[in-house]
């Protein structure tokens, strides 16, 4: 479906909060709090820095960007 010039330029807000939790052996993806994609820790690099890579034609706002050591008592459990 193609989309319309008024499509592109609309100013509609979408908040959203994305999360990476990384353990020894799982990294999870999470947006607004549910897990959206889960893979071995030893298929990604977690070691080195970090950023957001976001796509042209976008319009972003990025609001509290931090990266913290999460205590491994808040770390999401792990699957079976």
């Amino acid at each position: 479906m193609a989309s319309s010039s008024a499509d592109r330029t609309s100013t509609r807000t979408t908040t959203n909060e994305l999360s990476i939790h990384v353990g020894a052996d799982t990294v999870t993806f999470m947006v607004n709090g549910k897990e959206v994609a889960s893979r071995p820790a030893s298929q990604v690099d977690t070691n080195g820095m970090a950023g957001l890579r976001v796509n042209n034609n976008l319009d972003v706002q990025v609001a509290g960007f931090t990266l913290e050591r999460m205590a491994a008592e808040k770390m999401p459990p792990k699957k079976a």
